[in-house]
């Protein structure tokens, strides 16, 4: 990951205290850091959403559907995204995630639109290890398709997922508004959440203001980053509905092989928290690569801390790290170290694009 430090303005968003409207990113202050850690990133823009790359993969939006009276961990649920497939050299067989074209997969044309679908492995085993899945690709545009994925499915109901899903372009989870009979939409998760996943792409993804590219219509955050001895920390304010936090465990879907994630759910003083962890498949050692926390802080914002690296922060610092988060506003945060805003450096943790 390659992490650039800068300082970034951006036009102002609305501030509405409406019910079900969400604040804009606050600014923020920290009181309460791990022993060792250093602040070296003080960072406010549009996170740019990695797209169709061959370095660095695609962040995709996604919407979790589950059958009814089951959550999105349940071996039935159904994730739908959207990604981009004309940068990579393989084009649309390389979006797919289940692993390489083959005996399992099927070209054809849905609508005069080109579509994979990649059955299940027969091996139990190998669905719920996240080794091969139940997929479906669906060209929806210039360098957009629908994925459709999930442990198990048959194309027949993938296809009437697909056919009822309505896309928000790059950055908006994709809406199912009529899911297929005995589903119902748990949650979505939008691409600033997406690509704070996504540890291949480069950390210098915050831009300024409207600047055209493929930050925009994220949302602006807010970002501060610490380096530790051996891991590196960061913690950034989303607006609250960026994520739905029932609909986290869908990464699971869409991780690389390579690598299982883990989630784990949180009560933390009353509000509803998740930790999301990424491990090496295979691993001689086995611990996790990376430990991420969301939490809805108390002022109306999601509140992202991620640990990765080689000794990362416990739960607990994670934990006490977004307890002490209070925000602030532009003046204090353009007042932080400007040490802290100074030149780029380079962190080797990340993920294989997909195929």
């Amino acid at each position: 990951m390659l992490l650039m430090v800068a300082s970034c303005a951006s036009t102002p968003e609305t501030t509405t205290g409406a019910p079900g409207v969400s604040l804009p990113s606050a600014p923020f202050a920290v009181s309460d850091v791990p022993a060792g850690y250093s602040l070296v990133g003080v960072e406010r823009g549009r996170q740019v959403l990695p797209w169709g790359d061959d370095s660095s993969g695609t962040a995709e939006p996604f919407t979790v559907l589950a059958p009814d009276g089951e959550t999105a961990s349940s071996s039935r649920a159904i994730v739908v995204s959207v990604t981009g497939f004309e940068g990579y050299q393989g084009r649309l067989d390389q979006a797919v995630g289940s692993g390489p074209i083959g005996s399992r997969s099927t070209k054809f044309r849905v609508g005069g639109r080109d579509a994979v679908f990649v059955s299940a492995p027969s091996s139990r085993r190998s669905r719920t290890s996240g080794v091969g899945w139940s997929e479906l690709l669906v060209v929806r545009g210039r360098d957009l398709a629908v994925r459709v994925r999930g442990a198990d499915g048959s194309k027949s109901l993938f296809l009437a997922v697909e056919r009822g899903v309505r896309r928000r372009g790059r950055t908006g989870a994709p809406l199912v508004p009529s899911p297929p009979a005995g589903y119902r939409v748990i949650g979505s998760v939008d691409g600033a959440v997406a690509a704070s996943q996504n540890l291949d792409a480069a950390s210098s993804d915050l831009r300024e203001g409207t600047e055209v590219g493929t930050g925009e219509g994220n949302p602006v955050v807010h970002r501060m980053t610490w380096s530790g001895p051996d891991a590196e920390l960061q913690v950034m304010t989303l607006p609250s509905r960026a994520a739905g936090l029932d609909a986290l465990p869908g990464f699971a879907v869409l991780e690389p092989s390579g690598f299982t994630l883990r989630t784990q759910p949180l009560n933390v003083k009353g509000r509803p928290a998740v930790v999301l962890e990424r491990w090496v498949s295979g691993a001689v050692q086995p611990a996790p690569a990376s430990r991420t926390l969301y939490i809805q802080g108390s002022w109306g914002n999601l509140v992202v801390a991620t640990t990765y690296g080689d000794a990362i922060v416990s739960v607990d610092d994670l934990v006490a790290i977004a307890e002490s988060l209070s925000p602030t506003n532009e003046a204090a945060w353009a007042a932080l170290p400007s040490a802290a805003r100074a030149s780029p450096r380079e962190v080797a943790v990340g993920t294989a694009p997909p195929g």
